[in-house]
């Protein structure tokens, strides 16, 4: 009884409250991962939540085949924000890219006068400018990878062609043939020049393959003359008309991940407090 009242009067000793000290450094430790534990649940619900959205549905006389308009282009625009801004869809992209045209490509073309032609087209400036020369094919699947839609336009200049790259963002609809869908007719584009208080400007493109007539309920929208556009998709099946961007579905685990490497770092530094 003496001895317990002698420890009362002088206190813990230094190991006792080495002993606590600890015990409440685990404490706060045990509640830091609990937190970050439901702080990363919670984000994933999030990304899952995005996702789910009406406006990434499309609810018309289509059914549930294809996005909205206000879908599509919040997927692409979602895509193009982390291709610029995610290393991990940043190198995926560009490496599949540089897989594909690192080593070039050759087009051969029967007969000495075809094969000039093919040579010309391809060594055009303008062309090389906009599409044929390595670095632009290399860019262009890139961005065909991360919008999902590529919108080639052919255009008759004289007697060359040349080639042009509509923006996917500027196309609002593809037309199709009532009774078929797959025969594509024209490509609504609605787009605003450069300039201040200029007004958006509406023009159909004609498919590449299309030799038919315009139809009368597109009656008084303008042509674009002498130029067929060429649609590239990828991402979609079979029966949707655009296609959507190869890294749409790796977006959410890419931002989990990212999410997961910041908490991980947090942790890291607790420990290396904790431990100094």
């Amino acid at each position: 009884m003496f001895a317990e009242f002698l420890r009362e009067i002088a206190g813990p000793s230094a190991l006792e409250i080495t002993a606590l000290k600890e015990a409440a450094q685990e404490r706060q430790n045990a509640t830091l991962y609990r937190e970050m534990h439901m702080n990363l649940q919670e984000r994933l619900a999030e990304l899952e939540a995005v996702l789910l959205t009406p406006e990434w549905n499309r609810l018309t006389s289509d059914g549930e085949r294809e996005f909205s308009l206000e879908g599509l282009r919040a997927a692409m625009k979602i895509a193009r924000l982390m291709f610029l801004s995610n290393p991990l869809i940043n190198r995926a992209v560009t490496l599949k890219s540089q897989y594909v045209f690192g080593q070039g490509f050759s087009i051969t073309a029967t007969g000495e006068k075809n094969q000039a032609i093919v040579d010309n087209f391809f060594k055009a400036p303008r062309n090389k400018k906009a599409f044929t020369s390595r670095q632009m094919l290399t860019l262009r699947e890139q961005e065909l990878e991360t919008l999902g839609n590529l919108y080639v336009a052919l255009g008759k200049v004289g007697r060359n062609v040349e080639i042009r790259c509509i923006p996917a963002q500027e196309i609002e609809e593809i037309i199709s043939d009532s009774e078929d869908s797959a025969n594509v007719m024209f490509y609504r584009r609605r787009y605003t020049p450069a300039g201040k208080n200029q007004r958006s400007i509406v023009k159909l493109y004609t498919d590449l393959h299309y030799t038919g007539t315009i139809p009368p309920s597109l009656e008084g929208v303008e042509v674009v003359p002498n130029t067929r556009v060429y649609h590239v998709r990828i991402g979609a099946l079979a029966d949707m008309k655009f296609g959507l961007p190869e890294i749409h579905q790796s977006i959410p685990w890419a931002r989990s991940y990212k999410d997961f490497l910041t908490d991980f770092i947090a942790i890291v530094k607790s420990f290396r407090k904790y431990a100094f």
